[in-house]
């Protein structure tokens, strides 16, 4: 069972990356966060400092849930 949050910041998820990209929630009832990052326009440091940059996490054990996106059924 999970909440549904309707805007309030409920917690705050930290990445071992500087350049989240973007996020969306998905798996069983929505209660899976996959979050993307970019390797783009980082520099030959901050790639090796970041070597999981450009990667997609899979985040789990949140306790709320997604929504799922509307159909369009033209």
């Amino acid at each position: 069972m999970c909440t549904v949050s309707k805007g309030a910041q409920l917690q705050t998820v930290t990445f071992p990356v500087q350049k989240i990209t973007s996020c969306c929630f998905g798996g069983p009832n929505y209660s899976e966060m996959y979050v993307t990052s970019a390797i783009f326009g980082l520099s030959e440091e901050q790639l090796k400092q970041q070597p999981l940059a450009g990667s997609v996490f899979k985040v789990t054990g949140l306790n709320v849930c997604g929504l799922a996106a509307p159909t369009y059924n033209g």
